[in-house]
């Protein structure tokens, strides 16, 4: 509803009409014949009227605008029998309008309630709810509005919902049903449709679901849809899931299928594909994964196996290429013990890590990793970020070997070619430390000494007897062409010192005198 002809004095006497007329408000009081007039304290603007004896107001009392007598409004109105409310009213106060009646001071039969919007010089009243009251409680049938639109409809009972409820979508031009609720006594007692959501962008998506409630708990069966197809289903008893249940996972783009007790997973669990193709299987007791899991390709191939006890991984996990064996990482008391990869369908080695002490976020690990034709293998003692997958650490060392952010080596490293020992010494917190000794000769060793990393001293040394080195020291690459040719005197370098790519080409020439460079 809107108004116009007494908008102007509305808007004029606005602070009076979402106020209660109060005593304080009231100046002087006439008493003529039965009638009381109360005027507006300091002036001759009628406040209010009615009847009134020894037993109290009676009859209908109004309520005035403070304006002179041709241009005030009355603005509400209440009905008295013996000073109590008893018939119609209107009353305005807080911002919202009242309108009904009353019977022995209480709410009965069909009320109103709308807001007052003021602009300008409109008035609007918006309509916030509507419903029948018995003895002042709400009863029966009743439609609840937001900023004049409804909302929800439904019945109360004794001021508390009961039956049937309704709620709408009112972000559209007009409202559109998003849920229907049974309520006994306020709470959910019966079957909850949603027809439809918003996600977590506002935007619209068509998610149906179908719960049944006891008390204000799930309970029964129920299920949910998206865009028509079912994601979930399965059943309540006493708020927690039980039974089978069956959901979609999207992370994976598989269905689940499982077993509830008590809200727990217990039993046999499955996860299929689109095509019904069975991709992983296992078990749950209690609520925690156990036994053994498998892991299958769309094409039915093993890809992993893993077992566990009481959510916690144990023995030996296994992991497959093309169904073949490439991975197998142990387990001890839920921590990964060690990890050896095979070059897939074989026993060929690849890599050995045995996993060690943790501190802080990194673990001691040491190492065996073989080059696939096997004439080279690497013995290293590192300490390698902390990892969610162990099963990966080959993969994060080929990748990360000198990143110190992922990788610090600390202690022996080993370097092997084709079974020989080709090199050997320590790092500490990565860095060369110590004595390190490569044996690219086959008599000779050549000693380097570092301090944090840097070279602080070298000298060949007869591998036979262990005394210093004299004569020509010459290696050669895999490939038989010439690497170092240098020139020894008493265990160092003197003379021409040359070095070669392993193309043959020649790199460079350096002139040493007693061990140092000229």
């Amino acid at each position: 509803m809107r108004f116009t002809g007494l908008l102007s004095i509305l808007n004029i006497t606005f602070c009076f009409l979402f106020v209660s007329s109060t005593q304080a408000q009231i100046g002087r009081t006439e008493n003529k014949k039965g009638t009381i007039y109360n005027y507006y304290s300091g002036s001759d603007n009628l406040h209010s009227s009615g009847k009134q004896d020894d037993k109290g107001k009676q009859g209908r009392w109004s309520f005035y605008t403070d304006a002179p007598k041709e241009s005030a409004t009355e603005y509400q109105y209440f009905t008295y029998r013996n000073d109590t409310l008893n018939g119609p009213f209107l009353k305005l106060g807080d911002g919202n309008r009242i309108s009904g009646l009353y019977v022995n001071g209480h709410y009965q039969g069909m009320i109103v309630i709308e807001d007052v919007i003021i602009t300008g010089t409109d008035t609007a009243f918006l309509l916030v709810e509507e419903g029948s009251y018995e003895n002042g409680m709400k009863s029966s049938f009743f439609k609840e509005y937001k900023k004049g639109v409804l909302e929800s409809e439904g019945g109360f009972d004794e001021d508390k919902k009961n039956g049937s409820w309704k709620f709408y979508d009112i972000s559209g031009d007009s409202p559109v049903l998003m849920r229907k609720t049974y309520f006994k006594r306020d709470v959910k007692d019966g079957k909850e449709i949603t027809y439809f959501e918003y996600d977590e962008n506002g935007q619209k998506i068509e998610k149906r679901s179908e719960y049944f409630y006891k008390e204000d708990v799930k309970n029964g069966p129920f299920e949910i849809k998206l865009n028509g197809q079912t994601i979930e289903k399965g059943n309540y008893a006493d708020g927690k899931l039980s039974g089978d249940h069956q959901i979609f996972i999207k992370e994976m783009d598989l269905n689940r299928f499982a077993n509830f007790y008590e809200g727990k997973m217990t039993g046999p669990v499955s996860f299929k594909d689109m095509n019904d193709v069975v991709r992983i299987s296992g078990s749950y007791d209690n609520g925690k994964k156990s036994a053994t899991w498998t892991y299958k390709d769309k094409n039915g191939k093993i890809e992993k196996e893993e077992s566990y006890q009481n959510d916690e991984p144990i023995d030996n996990w296994k992991y497959y290429t093309d169904g073949k064996l490439n991975k197998l990482v142990k387990y001890e008391k839920g921590n990964a013990t060690e990890v050896i990869e095979y070059e897939a369908g074989t026993d060929k080695v690849l890599a050995e890590f045995y996993l060690k002490d943790v501190t802080g976020t990194f673990q001691e690990v040491e190492a065996l990793i073989y080059y696939k034709d096997s004439s080279k293998t690497i013995n290293v003692l590192m300490a390698v970020s902390l990892l969610e997958d162990p099963s990966n650490i080959l993969e994060m060392y080929k990748k990360n070997h000198s990143n110190k952010e992922m990788i610090k080596r600390n202690g022996l490293y080993e370097f092997s070619l084709k079974g020989i020992r080709v090199l050997e010494g320590y790092y500490e917190n990565d860095k060369k430390a110590g004595k390190w000794n490569f044996f690219y000769h086959p008599d000779v060793i050549w000693e380097k000494s570092f301090t944090a990393g840097e070279l602080t001293g070298e000298r060949f040394v007869d591998k036979g007897v262990k005394s210093p080195w004299k004569g020509s020291y010459e290696v050669n690459w895999e490939n038989g062409n010439p690497r170092f040719k240098f020139k020894i005197k008493d265990g160092l370098r003197n003379g021409k010192q040359e070095y070669f790519k392993e193309n043959g080409e020649e790199e460079k020439v350096d002139k040493f005198k007693e061990g140092v460079k000229e």
